[in-house]
């Protein structure tokens, strides 16, 4: 930075368009803070001291620590209502927004906070969706709202006593079109990092307009979404547009569908969403009420779709309160979707659900999803293995269930040419030890095109789950033309052959892993071209496009039998209820 002989200031090329963006937040705070002074003011009287009562100081204050909101008075406004943070920092703390004023016994509480996108709503529509989710939170107890705007409408916000983050209209910042949307971008996750959002729900007026322009005759409400770190929502629902207005919701926002008179199924993915962010005895509270508002949304002619990811639950999770959830949307489901005759075989012979409810799916392929992968050569020399190493993959999340101890111990036993890339972030659970030279840790989000880039560099994606229903990554890598390694499991054995789409191993066998790893280092390299072949034409059937279609399908065929109300056309976001719950990544 430096100083012109005019008295103005030359900022360096890459600091313009950050400055611009700080200086643009600030202006929009200040607008803000003013409009809550003129609010503090509305009384006019003094106190002992002089000052106006009802007179708002401004300022951050402690802000991770709760508040005591039933001394406010109604004019007051928590000071942490509207506040910004100008520009992203790893170093900030999570904020716990305010509950509000008729939910202040939350405030020291551990809920979800959800964030809600009212972005381009006028002030009825605005006033209307707060109403709505003040009335949800109200009777339910169990979230805390975050608003997000445009700014033009801020006093629904400030007279409930909600935090709200502004992110300002499109053309009053000097960006161009594609700055302007990568700016936007880089807001919602800043927002959705700074309040610890575990979900984002679309109700603002881009998502009311789609919902009009589709002409909908239906509605389907899913939850929860996950399509943030997972493409397969957004595959299932290319073609919804067809026959239904999508929106992201939980049970209670089906049930608002149902009470305005719109034809509402609701499609329910990974159950354990329902219970998993509250803390363990809260659990089972949490379960019974969503059951109930499924009791009450098929009470009132709504239909509902389970999704069946995971007969048994990763790691043994959810325990008692998994099974009774899971036991209950066997019997409650009109539909029960399943990724394989070995999983429709096996929903019906662990928890007895009715043939004639169970439809098959298949998981599709991920063909024209991701990007293609850089080079083969210049990403093992990025990443360290030789041209003739046998690379071997393991990627996603480290879990227990996915038997990565077992991978580590074969491939120290294996020859010296053998390396193992491990791809993806580690949580409590861990067994990777830095310093081997055989594994190469990549401890971090992997971002779509570095993982295409390390699947085609890797000879053999290595899968060596203890237990598994349906496997996304397995999908993954046999789209790419990646060979795998995976146990002798039913659920896999439909897609895998020995020796063809990939190699077995006996998971029972503590040693058949490291007989596997040997097997993948001596095929020659015309046998790998073979069975890489033999991986992607594996799953060429299974495109995305054919998933989505055979998946509206299932959806309208369920939307067109009775009891299911007379559409009322697709329903406006403003109408839309509080979410209890929401999620993200797997």
């Amino acid at each position: 930075m430096r100083h012109l002989d005019d008295g103005s200031i030359a900022l360096p090329a890459d600091q313009w368009r950050k400055t611009l963006v700080e200086l643009e937040l600030q202006a929009r705070l200040c607008e803000l803070l003013a409009g809550r002074l003129a609010v503090g003011r509305q009384d006019g009287a003094g106190d002992a001291g002089g000052a106006a009562a009802g007179t708002i100081a401004v300022g951050f204050g402690d802000l991770c620590k709760p508040r005591d909101y039933t001394a406010l008075v109604p004019v007051c406004v928590p000071d942490d209502v509207g506040v910004d943070w100008p520009l992203p920092s790893p170093d900030l703390p999570v904020l716990r927004p305010p509950s509000g004023r008729t939910a202040a016994s939350l405030a020291a509480s551990h809920c979800p906070a959800i964030g809600y996108d009212l972005y381009g709503l006028d002030a009825r529509a605005t006033e209307q969706v707060v109403r709505s989710i003040e009335a949800a939170q109200r009777n339910n107890m169990n979230f805390v709202p975050v608003f997000i705007t445009d700014g033009r409408e801020v006093s629904v916000f400030l007279r409930f006593g909600y935090v709200f983050e502004v992110i300002p209209p499109e053309g009053s910042a000097p960006f161009d079109p594609i700055s302007w949307a990568a700016y936007k971008r880089d807001r919602y996750d800043h927002i959705r990092r700074k309040w610890g959002l575990i979900s984002i729900i679309d109700l603002s007026g881009r998502s009311a307009a789609k919902a009009s322009r589709a002409g909908a005759a239906s509605v389907v409400v899913a939850f929860p979404d996950y399509r943030e770190g997972n493409p397969y929502q957004s595959l299932m629902y290319r073609d919804i547009g067809k026959s239904f207005a999508l929106l992201f919701g939980d049970i209670e926002q089906a049930n608002l569908q149902v009470a305005n008179g719109a034809a509402t199924i609701f499609h329910l993915h990974w159950e354990d969403a329902v219970y998993r962010f509250y803390p363990p005895d809260g659990q089972d509270a949490a379960v019974t009420r969503f059951l109930d508002g499924v009791r009450r949304f098929k009470g009132a002619g709504g239909r509902l779709v389970w999704t069946v990811h995971n007969i048994v639950a990763h790691d043994g999770g959810g325990g008692r309160v998994g099974e009774r959830l899971k036991r209950e949307l066997v019997g409650l489901a009109d539909r029960l979707h399943v990724h394989s005759d070995w999983a429709r075989d096996e929903l019906i012979g662990t928890y007895a659900a009715e043939a004639r409810r169970v439809a098959v799916v298949e998981h599709p392929s991920y063909a024209d999803v991701y990007p293609p992968g850089a080079a083969r050569d210049a990403t093992r020399a990025q990443f360290g293995p030789r041209p003739d190493d046998t690379v071997l993959l393991f990627f996603g999340n480290i879990r227990r269930y996915k038997g990565i101890e077992g991978l580590l111990e074969a491939v120290e036993r294996a020859g010296r040419d053998v390396k193992l890339i491990v791809a993806g972030r580690a949580g409590p659970y861990n067994p990777v030890v830095a310093g081997s030279d055989r594994i190469i840790r990549i401890d971090r989000y992997v971002d779509d095109q570095e993982l295409a880039d390390l699947l085609t560099a890797a000879d053999f994606a290595v899968l060596p789950f203890q237990r598994i229903t349906t496997s996304g990554s397995l999908m993954l890598a046999l789209t790419f033309g990646v060979p795998v390694i995976v146990p002798r499991l039913a659920s896999l054995q439909h897609l895998i052959r020995d020796g063809r789409e990939g190699l077995l191993f006996d998971p029972d066998d503590p040693d058949d892993l490291g007989h596997a790893v040997e097997r993948a280092r001596q095929l020659s390299a015309w046998q790998r071209q073979a069975m890489a072949t033999l991986a992607r034409a594996s799953v060429a059937l299974r495109h995305p496009h054919v998933f989505a279609g055979e998946m509206h399908a299932l959806l309208a065929d369920l939307a067109g039998g009775s009891p299911m109300p007379e559409a009322a056309g697709a329903p406006a976001a403003a109408d839309a209820a509080a979410l209890a719950l929401g999620s993200r990544n797997p």
